[in-house]
């Protein structure tokens, strides 16, 4: 696929190339083109197939001198020229008779670029054209003849930018892109449907309005699938329209027009919007619909849709069809959907034996077949819980599946183990309530946010396993009631709500580990992950800064020596480089930003090399954590370029990431970090519109994972936090008014904060001191 900021100055320049004359042409080539050789002859070849077959475009100025501009074309006084292009010039128009005001562009063609033929076809046509309503194609309201025989079209005045300035201005995402070429394929394919073909598609012939809608200019070249005349047969005549690089290639041969060069026009179009992503199956779509062969393109343009929806939906693409692994990794990715079918039948499955039992049970049948009826519930509900749930959450995208599962398998765990004390029941149902609160509301990836919930699961299910560990204590008791710790450790830490009580339930937890008589990949993971959270805490939020520095660094050096046959484990290495993350954030606290840089080089290398393995949404959610600390180290020692390598590619997943998953609160999170990193990054480089772009979208995703407002009826905290990183964006880009109005309310949270709870040591002196330090250069 073409480079989109190459191709797109190529273009610009032909335009400009198109108004030198051929004496000046050799010294203007040499001064703009310099050293660059493959730009000389793209620009030669453009400017030789323009002469060789008298191609007219809509993005480049001709050279035929314009007809002098009337004052008034009927109703309409001629304003201003808007726009010139290849078959004309286009002016503002208003109407100025009665009391009805309306605005129009009117579009003046060129004299001498209309043959007889084509007049006589203009004629015929405008009313054919004049019928076109759709909401993003441009109305043609009328057109005709001036009495010196110009040609005009009076069309629909549209308020926005040509699709490459909305383009460079906005930097949309994927998804946004995406959206916008369905507007304007979904308008060529209303024009099938009423025969007519545009003939020149390009970016030039696209506006997109205020409002973010496509609309597709200039049908007043289009024309029927019949051709020139009034039929259709072998005597249409050839095209001679289509702009260089988008018309297709049997439009340059002068072959009849056909709707498939509109699907090659498309194709261009969409390899514009989406440039190098990288993405194999977005690759196959355009080289699919701009294939040189008309015969192997998309048949039409609800194929090319069809293949752009499959897209969306994680469905093999037909560009992409008889790539057999392709095929089978695509239907791994979508058995979220056929998995939640099935779990509907399942837990229908497991009302039915609840129904059944109670129906035993009221019936007093023999005690034997309420106790079978009761173990065929429990291996239902186990199955949900633990082998469904735990299959889907090795798969992007299944947060809404997972809660499903969760809450209704539970249901039945509660209702067991409210019947059987034995302790295997008891420890399925605490676990139960474990893996409820992580996707209700935990702080692992693929949680629905809802801290305070997911915060009473993790006390049912820690309540549950009190007694059973004095009691009857198993190696897997202490495991499971560990992790209920550490995640009571993370919730109620994280959130700053309670560091005291976070505290004591990760030496809770490191205590109960200790006592595990048989170590394995799993014990040694999790007492990782306690020394990292307990660690964080104590260095960040407490009175002992200097024991916390000490875990981490006692974690690392633990869990970095541990036994050769769990050390190769993606849960043992994944906490590995997790701690080296927290320990790239000491040496800065205890040194300075350098210091940290190559630990967390180390540990993004090392984390992206499990994501590349294991491809599971955790292992990308701690990449994504790393990379954003290391751009952000970078950025506050002036190594923008540097950064933006660290974040762009990371970004990118974390958008695909999200899309996959909307319900997923952690990811929003990171995306929101993500993007304001990425603004601030592009913003120290100088791509203002990048920075607004990602400013724009960070604050959004801000806003739905947390919203100003808190838990406890306290602010929130790493809402204040995104607000601080979206001060930097704007401090970087001297928006001195919105950065400081930015501070000042993630300040107000911060203080709000801090007249109830301790505010971290972290965030007084990285993020409150240095707001502070910049609002003594703000207005007042």
């Amino acid at each position: 696929m073409t480079d989109v900021a190459g191709e797109r100055r190529v273009l610009s320049l032909f335009e400009q190339m198109l108004v030198i004359t051929d004496d000046e042409r050799e010294t203007w080539l040499r001064q703009r083109t310099g050293d660059d050789a493959k730009l000389r002859d793209r620009l030669l070849q453009l400017l030789a197939a323009e002469r060789t077959i008298a191609i007219r475009t809509g993005a480049a100025f001709d050279r035929v001198a314009p007809a002098a501009v009337p004052k008034r074309i009927g109703a309409y006084r001629i304003g201003d020229a808007i726009g010139s292009g290849g078959m004309g010039t286009v002016y503002l128009a208003e109407r100025s008779i009665d009391d009805f005001e309306h605005r129009v562009a009117i579009k003046l063609i060129k004299p001498g670029l209309f043959s007889d033929a084509l007049t006589e076809r203009f004629q015929r046509e405008r009313q054919l054209l004049a019928r076109l309503n759709h909401p993003h194609i441009a109305r043609l309201y009328d057109g005709g003849m001036l009495d010196d025989g110009t040609p005009y079209f009076v069309m629909e005045f549209v308020e926005g930018s040509k699709l490459v300035d909305w383009v460079d201005d906005h930097r949309p995402h994927l998804e946004r892109r995406l959206d916008l070429f369905q507007q304007i394929a979904e308008a060529v394919r209303y024009a099938h449907q009423h025969l007519i073909i545009h003939r020149d598609l390009t970016p030039a012939n696209v506006l997109v309005t205020n409002d973010g809608q496509a609309k597709l200019i200039d049908f007043g070249i289009a024309r029927s699938p019949a051709g020139d005349t009034d039929g259709p047969g072998p005597s249409a005549k050839p095209d001679r329209i289509a702009t260089p690089g988008y018309g297709a290639p049997e439009q340059l041969e002068q072959a009849p027009a056909s709707t498939l060069a509109d699907i090659y026009s498309l194709g261009k179009i969409l390899e514009f919007l989406v440039g190098r992503d990288g993405n194999p199956e977005l690759d196959a779509i355009v080289q699919k619909a701009a294939n040189i062969d008309p015969g192997a393109r998309y048949d039409g343009v609800a194929s090319l849709l069809a293949d752009i929806k499959r897209y969306f939906r994680a469905q093999p693409v037909e560009a992409f069809s008889g790539r057999r692994r392709y095929a089978l990794k695509k239907f791994a990715n979508r058995q979220k959907f056929a998995v939640t079918a099935a779990i509907v039948g399942a837990l229908a499955l497991v009302a039915g034996f609840a129904a059944m039992l109670t129906g035993f049970q009221e019936a007093r049948l023999a005690q034997s077949v309420a106790e079978k009826q009761l173990a065929e519930t429990q291996s239902m509900a186990d199955f949900l819980m633990f082998d469904v749930y735990d299959e889907l959450s090795r798969v992007p995208g299944t947060t809404a599946s997972r809660l499903l599962i969760a809450e209704n398998a539970q249901t039945y765990l509660n209702d067991i183990a409210a019947r059987d004390s034995r302790p295997s029941v008891q420890l399925r149902a605490g676990r139960g309530l474990y893996r409820l609160a992580q996707v209700t509301g935990g702080f692992a990836p693929g949680n629905a946010g809802e801290l305070r919930q997911g915060l009473d699961y993790l006390g049912q299910s820690a309540a549950l396993f009190q007694p059973l560990l004095e009691s009857r204590p198993s190696d897997d008791m202490r495991l499971a009631a560990a992790r209920t710790e550490i995640a009571l450790m993370r919730s109620k830490g994280a959130s700053y709500v309670d560091i005291a009580a976070a505290i004591h339930h990760g030496e809770r937890a490191l205590e109960i580990l200790g006592s595990v008589q048989k170590p394995s990949a799993a014990v040694i993971a999790a007492e990782a992950e306690a020394y990292r959270h307990l660690g964080d805490f104590l260095a960040c939020c407490s009175t002992e800064p200097e024991r916390g520095i000490r875990l981490l660094k006692g974690g690392y050096a633990k869990v970095k020596a541990a036994p050769a046959a769990f050390v190769g484990d993606p849960r043992v290495r994944r906490a590995k480089n997790d701690l080296l993350n927290l320990n790239a954030g000491v040496a800065i606290l205890t040194g300075g930003y350098e210091d940290g840089i190559p630990l967390f080089r180390q540990a993004l290398a090392a984390q992206s090399a499990l994501v590349d393995e294991t491809g599971q949404p955790e292992d990308f959610d701690l990449q994504a954590v790393i990379a954003s600390n290391l751009a952000r180290t970078l950025l506050h020692i002036g190594r923008p370029k540097e950064a933006e390598k660290v974040i762009a590619p990371v970004h990118r997943q974390a958008l695909q990431a999200v899309r996959a998953d909307p319900l997923d609160n952690r990811l929003q999170r990171h995306l929101a970090t993500i993007s304001l990193a990425h603004a601030w990054i592009a913003a120290e480089r100088g791509d203002v519109p990048a920075a607004q772009a990602h400013l724009g979208e960070g604050l959004d995703y801000a806003r739905r994972a947390d919203g100003p407002g808190g838990i406890e009826s306290l602010p929130s905290l790493s809402y204040a936090h995104h607000l601080q990183e979206a001060s930097e964006a704007q401090w970087a880009l001297r928006q001195t008014q919105a950065a400081c109005a930015t501070m000042r309310e993630a300040l107000q949270m911060y203080r709000d904060y801090a007249e109830t709870l301790s505010l971290p040591m972290t965030s007084q002196r990285y993020r409150v001191a240095r707001m502070e330090q910049r609002l003594v250069s703000c207005p007042a």
